[in-house]
């Protein structure tokens, strides 16, 4: 069973080099964005559960 959200070719960046390139997989299709992506994290909630942290 093939995924919903999956590219043809994931590696898009040198593995020697800044990264230049990124795809975005909100939405219906995985979009590819010329830019870095951002920098986020995750914390752990008071209650237990995740919630990013941008």
């Amino acid at each position: 069973m093939p995924l919903a959200n999956a590219v043809a070719n994931p590696i898009i960046n040198d593995p020697f080099a800044e990264p230049g390139q990124h795809y975005d997989f909100r939405g219906d299709s995985p979009k590819l964005h010329a830019t870095r992506r951002p920098v986020f994290s995750y914390l752990l909630a008071v209650h237990g559960r995740m919630r990013p942290s941008l």
